[in-house]
């Protein structure tokens, strides 16, 4: 389930993020252009969110690749959680990001590393 709500999360997110132009200011340095969020737009697309929706069809399905796709996409999502988790060092008004990616900095590792073919 936490795959399922993670990638629809995120998928509404973006959804609100390329809609309503006002709503970056949270996500991004003032000083910024709205391209250096934008611009990670297609990564999580595919990496973060078709990585988590992949993720959560694999393991409700018993498959036999979720474990590879669970791994890429803790990759992707433990980048994405860093990345913002450090931006508020250098841009206070970004604190919000930071927030809504702990969960996704922490359970991905874990379920990947829950996950992970035995050898």
């Amino acid at each position: 389930m936490f795959f399922l709500l993670q990638g629809s999360l995120a998928a509404c997110w973006w959804t609100i993020l390329l809609t309503i132009p006002t709503a970056r200011r949270l996500f991004v340095p003032a000083a910024a252009p709205d391209g250096v969020l934008l611009a990670l737009s297609g990564g999580d697309s595919i990496l973060f969110i078709g990585g988590s929706l992949s993720s959560a069809y694999g393991l409700y399905r018993r498959r036999p690749w979720t474990s590879w796709v669970l791994s890429v996409h803790a990759g992707a999502a433990a980048y994405a959680g860093l990345y913002a988790a450090l931006l508020p060092l250098f841009a206070p008004c970004c604190r919000a990001g930071a927030f809504l990616m702990l969960p996704s900095l922490v359970a991905p590792l874990y379920f990947a590393w829950r996950f992970r073919p035995s050898v």
